[in-house]
């Protein structure tokens, strides 16, 4: 999506991750964070915040953070403006009420892909939003409530991936083999928050899903 403020227009996706890029015709340096709200709480926990520059010409300057599973997140961009500091400019908070959520299903195992269309269905109920499905199946397929063109707010990638996060996040002896984000947040990878092996295909999708 696009938000258009005075001097920038700013892009935020889902698509699978978060991902913030502000468009500006003069080179400025922003800050953006991005937060999660835990269940039941009102305060929110910081995650995840650097500098990036606005985009000009040919330059491609971005924010991103890679949890691709469901995440209450909270993103907040501040701009610097010299003599005063930092000024925030916008605050976006996740919600995919009456938005398209696209579910892309990595299998090819007809069982595990009904199940996981009603864990899907549930989602949809619970959340009020419309929904693509991506599959093997044709009838799965058909559920759609939207065609592949149209603007899509979230992107969820339901399956069994391997784990193949290796940035620094990963590297802390004492969370040794999980992401550790904002010396709080612990999980598995970037697609799963727990190693998915002894997991049932229901405990894997509402994993990801938050359900």
């Amino acid at each position: 999506m696009y938000i258009e403020l005075k001097n920038e227009t700013i892009s935020i996706e889902f698509n699978p991750h978060p991902f913030v890029q502000i468009f500006n015709e003069k080179l400025e340096y922003y800050y953006v964070e991005i937060r999660e709200y835990l269940k039941n709480d009102t305060n929110s926990k910081f995650l995840e915040g650097y500098e990036i520059y606005s985009v000009t010409g040919n330059t491609s300057y971005c924010f991103r953070c890679l949890i691709q599973f469901y995440g209450d997140f909270e993103i907040s961009i501040f701009k610097f403006n010299k003599g005063f500091g930092l000024t925030r400019i916008f605050t976006h908070r996740y919600s995919d009420y009456g938005e398209n959520v696209k579910f892309n299903l990595h299998s090819k195992d007809e069982e595990d892909c009904n199940l996981w269309t009603e864990r899907i269905l549930e989602y949809k109920k619970k959340n009020s939003c419309s929904i693509l499905m991506d599959t093997n199946f044709d009838y799965l397929n058909e559920l759609s409530d939207i065609s592949p063109n149209e603007y899509i707010y979230k992107t969820y990638n339901i399956g069994r991936f391997p784990k193949i996060t290796t940035d620094f996040r990963t590297t802390d002896e004492r969370m040794e083999g999980f992401v550790w984000l904002g010396n709080w947040k612990k999980f598995w990878s970037y697609q799963h928050p727990r190693f998915w092996y002894d997991l049932t295909s229901k405990e894997i999708i509402d994993d990801i899903l938050g359900l």
